[in-house]
């Protein structure tokens, strides 16, 4: 399911989102230490929120807009620094849906949009964050949207087909529960 993306009101939170974290990058480069380039945030459009509220609580927070492989903006995902009390998640997305479906999930970025060659290894991350940190680092580097949640399907398996995966983890429990999944999920294509 695809949700429907009220896309005025998310382009306007991300490009605002998008100025903020080009004029406090140094800033926020230094307190958080990502290691993404300003060149990585420009290109994909990254951007960060000190506070604030688009239907989930927002401080502290990487804004991601969420493209589909044709380019389209599906949704946009939110990702704290630091969640606001002990259990809560850190990631979840903004409520720009005219439906109650405000996730996309996929592959981001799109594995058509690197390595277009499909010489090299992609290399699957645990988070679109990491992706980005890889990216900056000079990899084809992505992740899914949803997490080690592993929602993989099929369909988007088979845009992995012929290529070479090179999977990234956490080494923590939950890393290597995501890992096997992946192995598991990319050993057919």
């Amino acid at each position: 399911l695809v949700p429907i993306l009220d896309e005025d009101r998310a382009l306007e939170f991300v490009t605002r989102s998008h100025v903020v974290l080009v004029r406090d990058y140094d800033k926020i480069d230094q307190e958080y230490q990502r290691c993404i380039s300003l060149d990585v945030i420009k290109t994909y459009g990254i951007g960060f929120r000190w506070v604030g509220d688009c239907g989930y609580p927002v401080k502290r927070t990487w804004v991601l807009p969420i493209s589909s492989h044709e380019g389209t903006l599906r949704a946009v995902k939110l990702h704290r620094e630091k969640p606001l009390a002990e259990g809560q998640r850190k990631s979840g997305w903004a409520k720009f849906g005219t439906n109650d479906r405000h996730a996309y999930f996929d592959f981001w970025p799109a594995p058509e949009w690197l390595n277009a060659d499909k010489t090299e290894y992609l290399f699957l991350n645990g988070g679109e964050l990491k992706a980005l940190t890889m990216l900056t680092l000079g990899f084809p580097a992505l992740a899914h949207t949803s997490g080690e949640m592993c929602q993989w399907t099929p369909e988007q398996g088979e845009r992995f087909r012929g290529r070479s995966v090179a999977i990234l983890y956490d080494d923590d429990g939950r890393g290597h529960l995501w890992r096997d999944a992946a192995v598991q999920f990319f050993y057919p294509f």
